[in-house]
């Protein structure tokens, strides 16, 4: 596995292009980058918007994270992208 600190510098679009080429490395930087902040955001949601199993924000995550490594073709805005693909994720486990 190649090391991940050569990818801290990229940009998120970086990124992503080459976790659509299926580099495992830059999947693991935009994971870590973004994880922890769309986790504290669904923690403080999902109480208030859903009937909820305690693994629930854990599963919106695995899904939008899915979608990532499934990723075949860069996106403008790769942040807006993942928050997007989270909210999706978050509506439709939720209802």
């Amino acid at each position: 596995m190649t090391d991940t600190r050569l990818y801290l510098p990229m940009t998120d679009e970086a990124l992503l292009l080459c976790v659509t080429k299926g580099d495992d490395s830059a999947f693991t930087v935009l994971h870590d980058r973004h994880r922890a902040a769309m986790s504290y955001a669904l923690e403080k949601w999902l109480p208030i918007y859903a009937r909820r199993p305690p693994d629930l924000a854990e599963d919106i995550l695995q899904e939008t994270f899915l979608a990532v490594a499934h990723a075949t073709e860069a996106v403008m805005n790769v942040e807006a992208w993942l928050w997007g693909t989270m909210w999706q994720h978050a509506w439709r486990l939720a209802a």
